[in-house]
């Protein structure tokens, strides 16, 4: 019974609970009791049976799709990123849109509005982008 674990666990695709463990050990546990108390085998051939039930019962009904939590992502300072996110917007945003916007007044091209409008819409999107990423956000 003391490598119980990797023997009921080698080749069971996926994980189970702590909770599902400690029952699926101590349902091993006693079936292994059981089967001493009425079996004239070694203890070896015991225990692969006890083995054997368990994988041709399909783990014995206990569900092997568990994934631990994941720890909280701890995102950084909202304010050093909103601080950037407006840099970003108001300098080289900007340089982009006096450029465009000056070709397109130069030229007047339905092309050089679009491409104005594309680099406006680029703008907006990212502060869109940056309001939505942080919706719940909590202090």
């Amino acid at each position: 019974m003391r490598g119980a674990r990797e023997d009921l666990s080698a080749n069971v695709p996926g994980r189970f609970s702590p909770d599902d463990w400690t029952r699926i050990l101590t349902t091993a546990r006693e079936r292994f009791e059981t089967r001493r108390a009425h079996s004239n085998l070694s203890e070896l051939e015991d225990w692969q049976a006890v083995v054997l039930d368990f994988y041709r019962s399909r783990y014995w009904g206990y569900a092997n799709d568990y994934r631990p939590p994941s720890p909280p992502k701890k995102k950084g300072n909202l304010g050093i990123r909103l601080v950037w996110l407006l840099f970003v917007a108001f300098t080289l945003t900007e340089a982009g849109i006096a450029w465009t916007g000056q070709n397109y007044a130069k030229s007047g091209d339905r092309g050089d509005f679009l491409i104005l409008l594309l680099v406006i819409a680029a703008v907006v999107g990212n502060i869109l982008f940056f309001l939505w990423q942080y919706r719940h956000h909590q202090d």
